[in-house]
């Protein structure tokens, strides 16, 4: 976080850090890193899944809770990341539309019935010609796609 703006202000006004002055603000090629996160399975040692994110940087840290009931446990620092690009290995791949046709299932049929049901209700009697020219345009799509 200091690499994007130089918050430190301890040792004076004027005082650098990695060649930055107070508040003054860092390049994204300076800060911005790869992440690798390698997820374990818990029945081997096998590597499951590995998460590359790269031009990450933190854009948020958060609190350290600290109680004297807690002298046993891990200290744990919240942050928050941003990154350009996400990679997967270990993922399956493959076309989104692969085996199915995408739309045969119980929920696409309730909402074409629900589209039928607004067309039907929106029926009314037409004003001009071109009205009931879209009127009609509007029942015959709907019918069809049912």
């Amino acid at each position: 976080m200091q690499k994007i703006v130089n918050y430190d202000t301890s040792s004076g006004p004027i005082s650098e850090v990695d060649g930055q002055l107070p508040f003054e603000m860092g390049y994204k090629s300076d800060y911005a890193t790869t992440i690798e996160i390698i997820v374990y399975s818990f029945q081997s040692d096998s590597i499951t899944y590995t998460y590359k994110m790269s031009g990450a940087y933190p854009i948020q840290v958060g609190n350290i809770t600290e109680a004297w009931e807690s002298q046993g446990e891990l200290m744990t620092l919240p942050i928050g990341f941003t990154y350009d690009e996400l990679k997967v290995d270990g993922a399956k791949s493959g076309n989104v539309l692969a085996g199915g046709s995408g739309g045969n299932g119980l929920l696409s049929y309730l909402s074409s019935i629900n589209t039928f049901t607004q067309a039907i209700r929106g029926l009314r009697r037409p004003r001009s010609v071109q009205d009931a020219i879209n009127q009609v345009t509007n029942v015959s799509t709907i019918l069809k796609s049912f």
